[in-house]
């Protein structure tokens, strides 16, 4: 029996902890605004989860190649 893959993709509402280390606030924004931080801890906690789509990925013969 061959199964269909799909891909739900979906949107929510998060909370993440970020720790910068930074001479100060003004420096610590910047460095979160570019990205550069080495811990971020995300909560399992979610909320205002929406559907966005569904999508059906076609199914890949292996044996006759892709």
């Amino acid at each position: 029996m061959t199964k269909t893959k799909f891909i739900f993709e979906e949107k929510f509402i998060s909370y993440a902890n970020v720790e910068i280390y930074a001479e100060n606030e003004e420096d610590a924004r910047l460095q979160f605004q570019n990205g550069n931080y080495q811990y971020y801890d995300v909560s399992d906690f979610t909320e205002g989860h929406e559907l966005i789509s569904v999508t059906e990925e076609e199914p890949v013969n292996y044996y006759q190649g892709a």
